[in-house]
């Protein structure tokens, strides 16, 4: 088993993002759709027969409804400065729905801030729990440093953080954070955040990426407790994780 080997075996859902009724500016589009172009999720422009109401998204598969949010709502929280990737603190993020139910999702494509945003969905999840087990891959063990204001906090949680990456420099010695070094070629290729729901399988969630090219990144995310729990066993087993 491998990292790689999970991201080909996740079928990707294909999901439609309609926008209805748009009149936003156009900056604001472009970012929804430059953060969606590279998963398995179809944009499409409509509109109600009366034009009501404004700029709505809604998420829906083979038909069926998923989800809903306001356009600006759900441009602001992919904004590079001021949405989720500029959050000082895991206790900051707003999810919009529609991002909560992008689940089980191939991408490609991603750099290093849509893998952050991403990689929040999952941080919070641990964070509104307050307890269960997160781990995380970090390519290089230094990199945490980077993200102090999100994982300090939850260090000093109870939830128990478990940080692997490669050995290339000093990793902070937060209390609570236990870190595992690795000099294994995935480990310095992969970005992974999995949290264990402690226990709880409706709150069991993953986000697996691996580097394919210079900040460049193909994998997945998941709710799936099965995919969850047998991603965690493998990390674990490989790289000396508490589950």
């Amino acid at each position: 088993m491998s990292f790689t080997a999970f991201i080909d075996r996740v079928d990707g859902r294909k999901r439609t993002l309609s926008l209805y009724n748009v009149d936003v500016p156009k900056e604001r589009i472009d970012g929804i759709e430059a953060f969606f172009r590279p998963q398995q999720v179809q944009l499409r422009r409509s509109s109600t027969d009366d034009g009501c109401p404004r700029n709505f998204a809604v998420l829906h598969e083979n038909g069926e409804f998923i989800a809903a949010s306001g356009i600006e709502e759900l441009a602001v929280a992919l904004d590079f400065e001021k949405g989720i990737y500029g959050s000082e603190t895991v206790a900051d993020v707003e999810y919009t729905e529609i991002l909560r139910h992008v689940d089980n999702t191939t991408f490609s494509g991603y750099d290093k801030r849509r893998m952050i945003i991403a990689s929040r969905e999952i941080e919070m999840q641990a964070w509104n729990a307050g307890r269960g087990q997160l781990h995380v891959g970090f390519q290089r063990l230094p990199l945490l440093s980077s993200q102090d204001q999100v994982y300090s906090k939850l260090a000093d949680s109870a939830v128990g953080v478990h940080v692997y990456g490669r050995p290339d420099g000093v990793a902070p010695e937060w209390q609570g954070l236990s870190v595992y070094p690795s000099d294994a070629d995935e480990i310095a290729d992969s970005w992974f955040v999995v949290f264990d729901g402690d226990g709880d399988d409706e709150r069991k969630c993953a986000f697996l990426g691996t580097e394919v090219r210079d900040d460049e990144y193909t994998g997945f995310w998941t709710y799936d407790a099965a995919i969850v729990d047998e991603l965690l066993r493998y990390i674990t087993t490989t790289y000396g994780g508490e589950a």
